[in-house]
């Protein structure tokens, strides 16, 4: 389970139940509180965590506006340094993702402050 867990990309999403009862195992110790504090966290160090998963930028735009949680200082860093890493991921996720994050009011917003915008993880896959 742990080693489950830490492939995780969030400290939100890292949460478990046992089953067979209520209990809610919180393996990193930051799950829940990250939760409470409405905090989008990376498991591991973000520096190394977002080039190595760069669908890690637009889950953490997704998660802040469809919670209305911040995103954590260390983690937009890593984001912002290493948005070219967008370039890794298939032009067709990349549409999917634009779509997805179209939905939400203020993902626009947070994507022109990492230097992107919904029409740029659009392209490519619209003209096909």
């Amino acid at each position: 389970l742990s080693r489950n867990i830490f492939d995780r990309d969030f400290t939100v999403n890292s949460l478990a139940i046992r089953l067979g009862s209520n209990q809610i195992l919180d393996v990193t110790r930051r799950g829940i509180p990250d939760i409470h504090d409405k905090r989008i966290v990376s498991i591991l160090p973000p520096q190394e965590a977002v080039p190595s998963n760069p669908l890690m930028i637009t889950r953490a735009i997704r998660m802040a506006v469809r919670y209305n949680f911040k995103i954590d200082r260390n983690l937009w860093a890593a984001m912002k340094k290493n948005i070219s890493v967008l370039d890794k991921i298939s032009p067709q996720r990349l549409f999917i993702e634009g779509v997805v994050l179209s939905k939400y009011e203020n993902s626009e917003v947070m994507l022109n402050k990492l230097g992107i915008s919904l029409a740029e993880l659009k392209k490519g896959v619209a003209c096909e």
